[in-house]
C-alpha cells in the first residue's frame, strides 16, 4: 500500500488570479482506507476550517501531489 498525506487548501476566489489572499494548507490525518476511498479527520477547532470551498489534494509518500478535487465544507 502506498502511503499518502492529504492536504486541504482554500480555493482561490478568482480563477484568473493564482494567488489566494487566504492561502494556507491544512494537513488532514487519514483515519481509514478502503478500495478507492479515504476517511479523513477534520480539526475539532472549527476556526481552523471555516465554511467554504476547498481544494483537496493527496501527496504521495514522495511528495507528488494529485490533481485537486473541489469540495464544499459547511
Amino acid at each position: 500500500m502506498v502511503a499518502a498525506r492529504a492536504a486541504l487548501a482554500p480555493q482561490p476566489d478568482n480563477t484568473f488570479v493564482p494567488a489566494c489572499r487566504d492561502a494556507r494548507a491544512l494537513w488532514l490525518r487519514i483515519t481509514g482506507r478502503s478500495t478507492g476511498k479515504l476517511k479523513l479527520a477534520i480539526p475539532s477547532n472549527r476556526a481552523a476550517l471555516p465554511p467554504g470551498m476547498y481544494m483537496l489534494m493527496l501527496n504521495s509518500a514522495k511528495g507528488v501531489p494529485s490533481t485537486a478535487k473541489i469540495l464544499s465544507i459547511a
